[in-house]
């Protein structure tokens, strides 16, 4: 699994690469949980960029306030939300998963996942935003040193290791979510 998974998310960062993404550039994601999900977080990561969780529930002008807020012009969108007009509101970079699930996910032959892209702690990895409870939803941002810290303490404190298994049951939009995504690969 985490083979494919590597070269899943490999095809995916050269993919965002080709569309311009570097280190610090916001791709939002609109996809279910599931292995999709897994693979677009870590090729946003791969790519240099920073991810920016949304719920495919959430209301579009909600969606297409935080997509302005941050200043996000890529999209990744699950194989199961891909339809003729469902994204047409949307004016930059469009990637679907459905492409990558079905070996039509095509790089151009001159574009190579750039390795080299080493993101520092100081970089962003991931844009999480409010509820909005209190008006108008605000975007936390989260760097790759807060990660690697909180995956750390996580692991420390539950005595993880190789042998455990932990349960994904948060909304992707939950930053406990990700010390438990991150804690296991």
């Amino acid at each position: 699994l985490n083979a494919e998974l590597d070269k899943r998310s490999d095809l995916l960062a050269a993919r965002l690469q080709a569309e311009g993404v570097v280190v610090d550039t916001t791709v939002a994601l609109q996809i279910e949980k599931s292995l999709e999900m897994a693979v677009a977080i870590i090729g946003v990561l791969k790519s240099g960029g920073a991810f920016l969780p949304m719920d495919p529930d959430w209301p579009l002008r909600r969606r297409q306030c935080i997509l302005s807020d941050a200043g996000c012009c890529h999209l990744i969108v699950s194989a199961e939300l891909t339809g003729s007009n469902k994204f047409e509101w949307f004016r930059g970079s469009l990637v679907s998963m459905r492409n990558l699930n079905h070996s039509e996910f095509t790089v151009p032959s001159t574009v190579v996942l750039r390795s080299e892209i080493q993101p520092l702690p100081s970089n962003l990895a991931l844009i999480l935003y409010t509820s909005g409870s209190t008006g108008r939803p605000k975007g936390v941002m989260v760097h790759h040193a807060a990660i690697v810290n909180y995956i750390f303490a996580w692991h420390s404190s539950v005595n993880a290791g190789r042998d455990n298994r932990v349960s994904v049951s948060h909304s992707y939009t939950f930053c406990v979510m990700y010390a438990h995504l991150f804690g296991c690969l």
